[in-house]
């Protein structure tokens, strides 16, 4: 399997741009290069389909947000870095 590295718009080698990913692909997120979480669409406490950076089980990092962007670059601020594994 090879891994593509997400971005958000600016160009760089071998990556993959959020718009290109379908919703169903599993978006992985490391820091200091270790795989540490998973961005994931599920319902918050009231009841509304969102998007959270999960950490090693239940916890969250940086809350929900509406979309896959928002969720990304509120990460991004604390030095995440996002990918997809490409078979």
């Amino acid at each position: 399997m090879k891994e593509k590295k997400v971005i958000l718009n600016r160009q760089e080698e071998d990556v993959v741009y959020l718009n290109n990913v379908p919703d169903s692909t599993p978006i992985f997120a490391k820091k200091d290069g270790k795989l540490c979480g998973l961005l994931v669409n599920e319902t918050d406490a009231h009841s509304n389909r969102r998007w959270i950076l999960r950490l090693g089980g239940a916890r969250g990092s940086n809350g929900f947000h509406d979309s896959r962007e928002k969720a990304i670059k509120a990460a991004l601020e604390f030095e995440y870095s996002f990918f997809i594994v490409e078979n």
